[in-house]
């Protein structure tokens, strides 16, 4: 009977964290709230999911250009579906995630520069990783990915920070399908 009940519990905590992804598309709703998200903060302004969130790119390139620094949050997983490229301001772009971030479109910055964090698995309980299957080109900004960490695609991946630092804090597996 405990071992049906551990499977259940377990169960019933994996369905619920399914359903708080924060997912950064180009058909995703635009403003400073929606469906399971809102923003607070000035700068950094912190976009936060509480269940299922499709946020629209613009949202958050709209801060990064102003200057603005972006701190994306979710309970479980992000997923970047729609490239970010931030063409103007000075700012800083972290994703935190209690579980996994999925990195499926590119990021990069022209003009000036722009650090990246990777904030995997933020509740500390081992359920989490950073999947990386784009380019991220920081001009200049660092980059640091704070869970084990994978670069899989079609294609190698590059990260292009110019001089600025790159930190692993985490495991790093490299695999690709070509």
């Amino acid at each position: 009977v405990m071992v049906v009940l551990a499977v259940f519990l377990f169960s019933a905590y994996s369905i619920r964290l399914q359903a708080q992804t924060l997912t950064i598309v180009s058909s995703g709703e635009t403003g400073t709230s929606g469906t399971n998200w809102s923003t607070s903060g000035t700068n950094p302004v912190t976009i936060s999911a509480s269940g299922d969130a499709n946020i629209n790119t613009s949202v958050v390139v709209d801060y990064l250009n102003a200057g603005i620094s972006v701190i994306l949050v979710a309970p479980a997983d992000i997923r970047l579906s729609n490239a970010i490229s931030k063409t103007a301001g000075t700012a800083s772009l972290t994703f935190q995630a209690g579980r996994d971030i999925f990195i499926q479109a590119g990021i990069s910055s022209a003009g000036s520069s722009l650090p990246l964090t990777f904030n995997a698995d933020s509740n500390d309980d081992n359920l989490g990783a950073i999947a990386v299957t784009y380019n991220l080109n920081t001009n200049g900004g660092a980059v640091t990915f704070e869970d084990d960490i994978t670069f899989n695609g079609v294609a190698a991946q590059a990260i292009n920070s110019d001089a600025a630092a790159i930190a692993f804090n985490g495991e790093v597996m490299l695999s690709n399908t070509s």
